[in-house]
């Protein structure tokens, strides 16, 4: 299993990525079709009201905005970064979505995997859209499932317990691949905290109780979203 690691690394990275991507563009459309609509109906008389310009959010660095093996001392982790797998985040990003901090957890002796990346969502129109999609999890598990390929997904669920509980708003999915006849459970949660978009997977043997459970490693990285928005 050791020496598949980079496969399914990068399996595990290209598919959240395209997963993300999808999320990306579609919120944006689903935040605008209201507005598209609106603008097909007849103008109604005009009425002056005060007009006030959305706060922005200013650019942060989010480099450091992880989670890292020492946040889970009963767990023998080990971290992993893009760099031992001849990767860079600048070979996630694209035109129109951006990673602005990732970072990766491997426990090999029961072989689980964690893996983590944030986004910002400046504008109040990205934070709308981004809620909207959350509302759509067979969307995401469509756009999660598409990046794997030909991995003979099966078991394909939403995970009702994320709903709306990590963040501010949150939905989770589950699927399991066929990895050269080994069954891995994948279970993935996208979840907005204020200005800042998460995406985390975990990877274990489909069967196996894994060390950290989704959920724990989900409010502990909200907990430090949290904690760095505070400070800034």
């Amino acid at each position: 299993m050791k020496k598949n690691l980079k496969t399914l690394f990068l399996l595990l990275v290209a598919s959240a990525l395209i997963m993300a991507c999808g999320l990306s563009s579609s919120a944006v459309d689903e935040a605008s079709a209201p507005v598209e609509a609106a603008a097909e109906k007849p103008a109604a008389a005009p009425v002056e009201e005060p007009t006030a310009e959305p706060t922005p959010v200013p650019d942060m660095d989010l480099t450091d905005l992880v989670l890292k093996a020492n946040d889970f001392p009963n767990v023998a982790f080990t971290e992993v970064s893009l760099e031992e797998m001849g990767m860079s985040v600048d070979d996630l990003n694209s035109e129109d979505f951006t990673v602005e901090s990732f970072f990766a957890l491997l426990e090999s002796t029961n072989f689980e995997m964690v893996m983590g990346f944030t986004t910002q969502l400046k504008s109040p129109l990205n934070r709308v859209g981004f809620d909207l999609i959350l509302n759509q999890p067979d969307t995401l598990l469509e756009s999660f499932i598409g990046g794997m390929g030909d991995v003979n997904a099966s078991e394909m669920e939403e995970l009702p317990e994320f709903t709306d509980t990590i963040g501010d708003s949150s939905a989770g999915m589950t699927v399991v691949a066929d990895m050269e006849g080994m069954g891995m459970r994948m279970e993935v949660v996208v979840f907005r905290h204020d200005s800042i978009g998460s995406f985390m997977i975990v990877m274990y043997l489909d069967g196996q109780e894994p060390p950290l459970s989704l959920m724990d490693a989900a409010i502990k990285f909200d907990e430090k979203i949290g904690t760095f928005l505070a400070s800034q």
